[in-house]
């Protein structure tokens, strides 16, 4: 074989080489890109059933979120109106307490001079002896606001 010969066998088989290199990685290529595609494929089918699946789930979740909304601003509503109606009760229960304090402290001044005055009677005029409806004063205190009987049984007051 002569030396151009050679080289061209040399070109030859380098072709060869090429050509098969060529060939072997498109079939690499094509056979990653298939598997690629069927791997994305079947991501996006799985993707899309836990799409489904969530939304699903999400719409089971948003329908309990709103009917707890609801339900917490039902509460919410009642605490306000039982908060405007607990304030204006216990306004009311302040108003109560302070005139209920006001007739104990009124009622026990009363008592504490009814007394005073039973115990004065007790030692001086009121004897057991003493016919009923007796008073103990000389004269009697009229009060303004309790008239006190005349003898003549017409009822007097302080202004008369």
């Amino acid at each position: 074989m002569t030396e151009p010969q050679v080289w061209t066998l040399i070109g030859v088989f380098a072709a060869g080489m090429f050509g098969t290199l060529t060939l072997m990685s498109t079939m690499f290529l094509r056979t990653m890109q298939n598997g690629f595609e069927g791997v994305r494929i079947e991501m996006r089918n799985e993707f899309a059933s836990v799409r489904t699946e969530s939304g699903s789930e999400f719409a089971g979740v948003r329908t309990e979120i709103r009917a707890m909304h609801a339900s917490i601003i039902s509460i919410a509503m009642s605490a306000r109106s039982t908060a405007t109606s607990s304030v204006s009760t216990a306004a009311d229960r302040r108003g109560a307490l302070r005139g209920s304090a006001q007739a104990i402290s009124s009622s026990a001044i009363t008592i504490f001079f009814m007394c005073m005055s039973a115990w004065i009677c007790s030692g001086r005029c009121c004897r057991r002896s003493s016919p009923a409806g007796t008073t103990c004063q000389l004269t009697p205190k009229r009060s303004l606001h309790q008239p006190h009987a005349s003898a003549s049984g017409t009822a007097d007051s302080a202004f008369q």
